[in-house]
């Protein structure tokens, strides 16, 4: 009886890690509307820090890192922190929400490539295929949209996937190098100090007017830090302790269809059929990228 009851939470709680990440992006998008994509990825980084610090206490884990990981930990915060998501809110400005998360999906992708050339990682031929099928539907996703593109639109793919390869540079990183290292002194700091950096660029470089930030833009704010940022988290490594690896990375197959479902309700994006088809064939390539075959 206990374990169904179990079982279900952890259903449970998958569906809602889904759901987190799949409105991730329409909150960026709300929050980059009146608040610059520096100021609100420091502001998002600095409300969730508190949260996640109580958190840290609680289970008393260690703040700082170890002094042979200071490299480490420089890297987390510039590298899995401060660019990608201030590329991810830049181009969230010229891209829809839901495009922004089938970009950034990629990152199953680039952490194959990466796995390869930092680890020597051997794939399986079906994972190999899988990245080079993500690629080809990438590219022509990308055409066909094109129709529709600015120069600014060209812009905003080109940061977010930048922030896609940080990101999973990042994931292959911390996994060699880090892999010791418990989950709350990994992220803790590194997303304090991340969001400090991030607001004094934005105070310097954006100067943002306060008076100008809309109430959704600060919900946004709020969602994206307390939800996102770490109810989110929470969830996922709660998850990541009690379910199949393989499993729980199909988190970055649905989240992209949440995202895009939400972008075509709330942002009136129109799609074409062909798009539709293309994705389809993004996330299946995805799928092949998750499936372990032994060679």
């Amino acid at each position: 009886m206990q374990r169904t009851i179990k079982n279900n939470w952890i259903v449970i709680f998958y569906i809602v890690v889904c759901f987190i990440w799949g409105t991730t992006w329409i909150a960026i998008k709300s929050a980059v509307e009146t608040i610059p994509p520096l100021t609100s990825a420091g502001l998002r980084f600095l409300i969730a820090f508190p949260f996640l610090l109580s958190i840290l206490k609680l289970k008393k884990q260690s703040l700082f890192y170890q002094n042979n990981k200071k490299m480490l930990f420089v890297f987390v915060t510039v590298c899995y922190f401060c660019i990608p998501y201030f590329l991810l809110n830049f181009g969230e400005r010229f891209v829809s929400s839901g495009f922004t998360a089938i970009l950034f999906s990629t990152v199953s992708i680039f952490m194959i490539l990466f796995s390869i050339i930092i680890n020597r990682t051997k794939v399986p031929i079906n994972q190999l295929f899988g990245v080079i099928l993500g690629f080809i539907f990438l590219i022509l996703i990308i055409l066909e949209k094109q129709q529709t593109f600015s120069e600014t639109n060209i812009l905003g793919i080109c940061a977010i996937l930048g922030a896609a390869i940080c990101h999973s540079l990042s994931y292959v990183v911390i996994k060699k190098y880090g892999f010791e290292i418990n989950v709350l002194t990994l992220n803790t700091l590194p997303m304090g100090i991340g969001g400090l950096l991030l607001l004094l660029l934005g105070i310097l470089i954006e100067k943002p007017d306060v008076s100008s930030f809309s109430y959704s833009s600060i919900f946004a704010i709020l969602y994206l830090a307390i939800v996102a940022s770490v109810i989110g988290f929470a969830l996922y490594f709660y998850l990541l302790k009690r379910m199949n690896t393989v499993m729980l990375s199909y988190v970055f197959i649905f989240f992209p269809v949440i995202a895009v479902s939400i972008s075509l309700l709330i942002e009136n994006e129109i799609l074409s059929y062909k798009f539709f088809i293309l994705f389809l064939g993004l996330l299946g390539a995805f799928t092949l990228t998750k499936i372990k075959i032994p060679t």
